[in-house]
């Protein structure tokens, strides 16, 4: 029986979670598949609702019973074409990459950003200590 190597290689890339594969025929009687799998960068918020989504603006279901930290973004939502979603995550990735240069570990201290507006990016960020003045 042949196997359609390209068609098992597109199939298996239809997989959310996958992000690349590639099928190879191995004489005389096997197959190699590898992939990739995706890495969510953040959790994307729409209404309620909180989905992992990664660095190409692919929107993946979140697993059960994993206990994950990631910032929230939101202005992700799948109704936003797949490239508007991946040039938002681009920004999103420039700005973390960004913030830890001006203050190393700063990054771990964003908790939301909104992405509506790209070139007026939004952040929340936690567990800043305002400076105490002491004077004299």
């Amino acid at each position: 029986m042949q196997v359609p190597l390209e068609a098992r290689r597109s199939q298996l890339e239809q997989i959310p979670w996958v992000e690349s594969a590639s099928v190879q025929r191995i004489l005389p009687n096997r197959l190699r598949v590898e992939l990739t799998e995706r890495t969510p960068v953040a959790f994307a918020r729409s209404g309620n609702e909180l989905a992992l989504i990664d660095a190409h603006g692919v929107i993946l279901d979140r697993p059960r019973g994993e206990e994950l930290h990631f910032p929230i973004v939101t202005g992700v939502s799948e109704d936003l074409p797949r490239d508007q979603r991946e040039k938002r995550m681009q920004t999103y990735a420039e700005f973390m990459k960004d913030v830890d240069l001006v203050r190393s570990g700063s990054s771990d201290r964003v908790s939301e950003v909104d992405l509506s507006i790209p070139k007026d990016l939004r952040v929340v960020m936690t567990g800043w200590q305002t400076p105490t003045i002491h004077r004299p």
